[in-house]
């Protein structure tokens, strides 16, 4: 018999894997980790379209605060506020009171905390500070005007950067409705080039919270030529709960990295010409439909007759979000009946649309 220690000393064989066992277990784990990937990255989106909810609140809160100081909504600007006319000594430092010059991103940078990019617009320079290069107002970041979804995209097109001056500018995922189409002015561009636009017009195609300021004549005078209806809280009739002020805007996939006629910084002021206003505005929804990012416009749709206007539109695969005027914030599904809900939730006055009707 043999010796107990001789028996308990014996090493031990361990049982290696066979290939065909590692095999497996790595199928598994693939397995495993492609089940699991789906739910990371949606759960992901869902983090990014709370942020991006959460952004359009505050710039709903910035709209209201706004309001409540200078007892008018932010507006468009001045239409031919002589930026492309070649006269700017009367604007390119200063606004003609009370209507300011530039459109509603700078007009409420004072409320989010961006006082300082505020007033670059009124020393030195001013609004053609981009000789500046990478120092301009118009190349610097403002936290909260680019959906988490899309990330923060630069405008690096020379051709629609400002001035042409080829200085890279944020791209602004947000903008205001116009009602396009209403009252029979289907051709918004068209209608409002030229300074003699009276303020019904403006009224029959936009009659939202968000409107053009006024108009000043080809030399930059230092008087309006038009000054049109100041929007405030009275004077929306169909009560802020019912109106969108701001919403998510569609981006043309050619233009979607760098910019481009319908994308362009988010103070890119075009005046003259035929891209009025066209990157702080959404051509209403009677014209153009709201899709996602993912899904190609058509042709019509990515090379516009006049303006190259852009719809309602996100990132977010089940719906674009929009911001009402009392501080609100809906995510509105794409297949919504845009005669019927859409597009009467735009207009301030006269529409039929609420909120209950888009769940």
């Amino acid at each position: 018999m043999k010796p107990l220690h001789s028996v308990w000393s014996r090493p031990r064989r361990s049982r290696a894997f066979t290939l065909v066992e590692l095999l497996v277990v790595i199928a598994i784990i693939a397995t495993l980790i492609g089940l699991l990937l789906p739910a990371v990255q949606s759960a992901r989106e869902a983090a990014r379209r709370a942020g991006c909810q959460n952004t359009m609140k505050q710039l709903g809160l910035t709209f209201a605060n706004s309001e409540s100081a200078k007892r008018r909504f932010p507006t468009l600007g001045l239409q031919m506020g002589a930026w492309g006319s070649g006269s700017w000594t009367a604007l390119k430092n200063r606004d003609i009171y009370p209507t300011p010059a530039t459109p509603w991103p700078h007009q409420i940078l004072p409320y989010c905390e961006e006082a300082n990019l505020y007033e670059r617009r009124f020393s030195g320079d001013g609004y053609r500070d981009w000789g500046q290069g990478t120092a301009s107002m118009h190349a610097q970041v403002v936290k909260g005007y680019s959906c988490p979804s899309r990330g923060l995209r630069i405008n690096s097109n020379t051709a629609y950067t400002v001035g042409n001056s080829g200085v890279p500018s944020p791209c602004l995922d947000y903008a205001s409705p116009a009602r396009v189409g209403a009252g029979g002015h289907g051709g918004l561009i068209q209608e409002i080039t030229y300074q003699s636009t009276p303020s019904e017009v403006i009224e029959a195609v936009y009659g939202t919270i968000v409107q053009p300021g006024g108009q000043v004549g080809w030399g930059g005078e230092s008087t309006l030529a038009n000054r049109y209806t100041t929007v405030t809280v009275g004077k929306v009739g169909d009560g802020l709960s019912n109106t969108i002020i701001l919403a998510e805007k569609a981006i043309l996939s050619k233009d979607f990295l760098s910019g481009g006629a319908s994308d362009g910084g988010f103070l890119h002021f075009e005046s003259n010409g035929d891209r009025i206003w066209s990157y702080q505005r959404i051509v209403g929804p009677a014209r153009w439909a709201p899709k996602p990012d993912s899904i190609a416009r058509a042709a019509s749709e990515n090379d516009r007759a006049k303006g190259k206007e852009i719809g309602f539109g996100s990132a977010h695969e089940a719906g674009f979000m929009a911001a009402f005027g009392d501080g609100s914030v809906r995510l509105i599904n794409y297949e919504v009946d845009v005669v019927g809900v859409l597009d009467p939730l735009c207009s301030r006055s006269g529409g039929d649309g609420s909120q209950s009707q888009l769940n």
